[in-house]
């Protein structure tokens, strides 16, 4: 996949203000491009054979993912780690299972570079609104939610971080992540919601996470686009 050249550093002279500009067409460009790809897979029908589900139900439809168990943990095994996008409708609250911590979450999250559920980095986007939560969880000698729980998380500090809206039921809602390591940027309907570096210490592929959420989710990426693939997939029960 093509990557969003880079200003030089530092900016030649004259060059500057050109070179940003070309550097956001770009990145819109990208954006787009990987929208089109989206629905060019949902138009084609492709069947869902690179998805691991390490927690709840097996996927049955695709590109129309319906969610409808309390905690479900997705990863696409041939994408790349440092996209992750959906285009979801929210469906209301569901269970209340708990999460590892035992606290009871209603929250969607996108997941980059995850090389199992003990090492990943987490976007969350709570129902009720307020700030993504950003983390990454790190734990190198382990590799299953058994193992490791709710241990090793790290919470990120942005340079920019902006309130998201409670989700409505029955709103759609586009919501992504890019990672240029080391800076991160999430969008939520094409505004930047949070910015900053994150260090994240292995590499893997993208995913989502729900907790006691109903959603519908179109995902938003190229599921043939093999990537620098490290997971190991156990499915397991959380």
């Amino acid at each position: 996949m093509a990557k969003v050249g880079k200003c030089p550093t530092p900016p030649l002279v004259g060059l500057c203000g050109k070179c940003q500009v070309q550097q956001t067409l770009d990145k819109m460009k990208l954006r787009i491009k990987k929208v089109l790809a989206a629905l060019a897979t949902a138009l084609g029908g492709a069947a869902a054979t690179a998805a691991c589900v390490t927690s709840g139900s097996p996927i049955s439809e695709y590109p129309l993912i319906k969610i409808n168990d309390p905690i479900t943990r997705l990863v696409w095994q041939d994408e790349r780690g440092d996209y992750a996008g959906v285009i979801f409708t929210f469906q209301g609250n569901s269970g209340e299972v708990p999460a590892a911590s035992g606290a009871i979450l209603r929250q969607l999250g996108l997941r980059l570079h995850v090389r199992d559920d003990c090492n990943a980095m987490y976007i969350m986007w709570p129902s009720v609104g307020g700030e993504l939560g950003v983390s990454v969880k790190s734990n190198p000698l382990l590799m299953t939610s058994k193992q490791c729980g709710a241990k090793g998380y790290i919470k990120q500090t942005p340079t920019l971080s902006r309130t998201v809206a409670p989700l409505v039921n029955g709103a759609r809602y586009w919501f992504e992540a890019t990672y240029d390591d080391p800076l991160l940027v999430v969008r939520v309907n094409g505004a930047i919601k949070w910015m900053g570096t994150v260090d994240v210490p292995f590499i893997g592929n993208p995913g989502f996470r729900t907790d006691n959420v109903n959603v519908n989710i179109n995902w938003l990426g190229n599921v043939n686009d093999i990537g620098r693939s490290n997971l190991r997939c156990v499915t397991q029960v959380q």
